[in-house]
């Protein structure tokens, strides 16, 4: 928790010291952080993913992610992965409007596309 807290106030900071309103906060998947040290390992693989999205929903509204297991509650944008520049349902633009409506049902209501 102690590095959280320090994420938070350097983050916080740097909002104050420039007027910015939030954040992308990519990286929150569990693979990021296969360095953890024994003593502290993570309970599940999605420990670290609902820590990194709750660490900035904590800091402001607006904020976006990649990796948002789980974290329905939090009101924060979750990006679609990346898109080719192409119509087409197999991950070009078209798959753009499926997987919104795809992440709408599954209650992520905030959700923003990515090229």
């Amino acid at each position: 928790h102690r590095t959280t807290s320090w994420v938070k106030s350097r983050l916080k900071a740097l909002m104050k010291t420039t007027g910015i309103d939030g954040f992308k906060m990519d990286a929150g998947e569990p693979n990021f952080v296969s360095f953890l040290p024994k003593e502290h390992p993570l309970h599940a693989p999605d420990a670290f993913t609902v820590a990194w999205a709750k660490l900035g929903a904590d800091l402001t509204g607006l904020i976006e992610t990649r990796s948002a297991y789980n974290t329905q509650g939090l009101g924060i944008f979750v990006r679609e992965f990346d898109k080719d520049s192409r119509w087409g349902h197999v991950n070009g633009l078209h798959a753009v409007i499926t997987s919104a409506i795809l992440f709408g049902l599954l209650g992520y209501y905030l959700v923003l596309p990515d090229m």
